[in-house]
């Protein structure tokens, strides 16, 4: 809820304190690995030959477009067609499918229901510095030139902002959002040195969440298609500007930003190769028979095939092969 207009000034930024006293819950997530994949992925996913370009590994931080759950799926998985204890959508989360289309290795850090900053936006799971935290701890890092650290925040953090603050106050809180992940971005980059150094990342964009069921009949007076719409392409436009700013600091990293946002759009736009854009494959105790047609498999989440699309345009447009400069992906 809004905090009261008398209450703003003192208080903006003391209620997720209060609001999050608990630490974070644990996720159980796992890496894949592009050789000995025991997980199985639906028919007609293109798995391309393991370590075939500069990059051998990813190491992923996120929410939950991004989990990819406790364990790989199985064939008993699909023929069951019920994921809920496993993921938030029918099959692998889009930076699966990326790994498998570049042949590297996955390193998996999100967290179901994360924002990027728990004092900003606060939930009960590790946030993109405690996801920072654990990947520190597990002391995985690998060589510099073949590593990249990929991050895809944000439904969690601008749906928390849109729907729990007045419109004053929204843009604020995006800044210091970002300056949050900002901070993320210099840990990531200093923790190491020489041949172990952080030097290649990819920032994901917002895909356009005014789409998610769970928003798209839900806007009112004072929280407005439009004002969504402009909050997401701030966070956007903001989190390009991240990039730049590490670059401009750090001259020998190198950022690529994956605009999201208009690939999504362009899927509610006709011609689309979805059926069906406005409603989620899964409702209550209802499951769709033909999830391939849906974009959402829930309310939040899109289907896997979804997934697959999104990986695919990602490879298309950041994805260099080795012949080119070493810098480039």
């Amino acid at each position: 809820m809004p905090l009261l207009s008398s209450m703003k000034k003192h208080f903006i930024f003391l209620w997720p304190w209060l609001m999050f006293a608990l630490p974070p819950v644990a996720v159980a997530h796992f890496d894949v690995p592009c050789q000995n994949d025991t997980q199985v992925y639906p028919t007609n996913t293109t798995i391309n030959p393991c370590f075939a370009t500069q990059f051998r590994d990813i190491f992923i931080f996120g929410d939950s477009y991004t989990d990819n759950g406790p364990r790989p799926l199985t064939e008993s998985d699909y023929k069951s067609n019920n994921f809920s204890q496993l993921r938030n959508t029918n099959g692998p989360v889009t930076l699966e499918y990326f790994a498998k289309y570049m042949g590297v290795n996955l390193h998996n850090y999100a967290n179901s229901g994360a924002t990027i900053d728990n004092k900003i936006s606060p939930r009960k799971t590790g946030d993109a510095h405690d996801q920072y935290q654990a990947f520190k701890q597990d002391g995985k890092m690998t060589a510099s030139g073949s590593t990249a650290y990929v991050f895809w925040f944000g439904v969690n953090d601008i749906h928390d902002i849109f729907t729990h603050h007045v419109q004053i106050e929204r843009p604020y809180l995006v800044k210091k959002t970002l300056e949050s992940l900002r901070s993320v971005l210099e840990d990531v980059y200093m923790g190491n040195t020489g041949s172990l150094s952080a030097r290649y990342f990819v920032l994901f964009g917002l895909i356009p969440i005014e789409h998610m069921p769970i928003l798209a009949n839900s806007f009112q007076e004072g929280r407005t298609r439009r004002q969504l719409d402009n909050l997401i392409h701030a966070f956007n436009e903001g989190l390009k500007k991240v990039g730049q700013s590490l670059t401009a600091e750090h001259p020998d990293a190198r950022v690529l930003f994956y605009d999201l946002h208009e690939f999504v759009a362009q899927q509610f736009d006709a011609p689309s190769p979805f059926k069906v854009l406005n409603r989620p494959c899964t409702a209550l105790n209802f499951t769709c028979t033909d999830p391939d047609k849906h974009f959402w498999w829930d309310e939040w989440h899109p289907t896997t095939a979804a997934n697959k699309l999104m990986a695919l345009d990602a490879i298309q447009k950041l994805h260099k092969p080795n012949e080119d400069k070493a810098s480039d992906f």
